[in-house]
Order: C-alpha cells, then sequence, then structure tokens
C-alpha cells in the first residue's frame, strides 16, 4: 500500500472543507497528500481550513502506524458545531453541528449536502488520479514537496 486517502466524511450536511494536515505525528509522505489535496481546494477556488489534527486521533493512524503515508478529506465531525466565522466562508447555520446525522438511521444520501459532495468527488478524483499516476514521491519520503514529481490532473485528465 502506496498511500491511504479517506473518503468516508465528505458531504456533511453543515459542511465545512477540511484536511488533516501533517505534523510530525504523521507518516513520511502523507505531506505530499496534504499539499494535493490543497492543490486541488485552490485550483477550484475553494477554502479549506487546515485542521491540524495529531494522527493518533483519527481512522488514518492505523495506516501510518505501519509508515503509510496518509491524509484525508473531512467535512466536520459531528461532536463540534460550526462558527460563525465559518458560516461566513462556506454558509450553513452557527452552533449546529457539521454532521448531525452522522452514523443515526437518517444519515443517508438524502440528507448529504450536494455542494460538499459535488466539490469534494472532484478534489477525491483528482488527488486519487495523481496518486494513482505516480507514487514515487510517496516511496522516497526525502523528495521535499516542492519538487515532489506527482502530478495533478484536472477534470478533462490534463496534467495542471
Amino acid at each position: 500500500i502506496a498511500a491511504h486517502f479517506g473518503l468516508d466524511g465528505i458531504c456533511a450536511d453543515n459542511y465545512i472543507f477540511r484536511t488533516f494536515g501533517s505534523d510530525e505525528s504523521y507518516a513520511p509522505g502523507s505531506d505530499i497528500i496534504d499539499t494535493l489535496i490543497k492543490g486541488v481546494y485552490a485550483d477550484m477556488e475553494q477554502p479549506v481550513l487546515l485542521d491540524p489534527v495529531p494522527a493518533v486521533v483519527f481512522d488514518n493512524a492505523h495506516f501510518m502506524s505501519y509508515g503509510i503515508p496518509s491524509n484525508a478529506l473531512y467535512t466536520g465531525n459531528p461532536n463540534e458545531n460550526k462558527t460563525a466565522d465559518e458560516v461566513e466562508v462556506w454558509g450553513g447555520t452557527a452552533d449546529k453541528s457539521y454532521h448531525i446525522y452522522f452514523t443515526t438511521r437518517s444519515d443517508t444520501c438524502a440528507n448529504a449536502n450536494k455542494v460538499a459532495l459535488n466539490v469534494n468527488k472532484e478534489v477525491a478524483y483528482r488527488v486519487v488520479r495523481s496518486l494513482s499516476a505516480d507514487v514515487s514521491a510517496l516511496r522516497d519520503v526525502r523528495v521535499s514537496v516542492s519538487s515532489a514529481s506527482v502530478p495533478v490532473f484536472d477534470h478533462d485528465g490534463d496534467v495542471i
């Protein structure tokens, strides 16, 4: 396994766009995935919040314990509420959970935020395509992020 890219939280009903970052608790190479994620959001002119969560507290931790570079798209913790500042950026409702339906019977496609889903399916497609095309930068973690040779593709398949 060259990389793990989590896609299980991409369309919370009261979403924000987050990436987990890649502090020293992350497996080497996770920063490359983080750079790809942020690059695609930037190319799409979408704001993204860097959420520096230590790797051991989310579901990618098991992969990282084996040295597998990991990161994820994430639209909000069901145990946290959206702030007024976040409403200014992404819309939605302040002081309400990001993902009120998480793990309930109502956690269905009917309650998925379509804007978040449409943006994140594009981000997911482009990051997965980029990682699938060339994982050499992840294998050689001595490669700096600025010189990583991982291509980033637009939706038409052209390298950007």
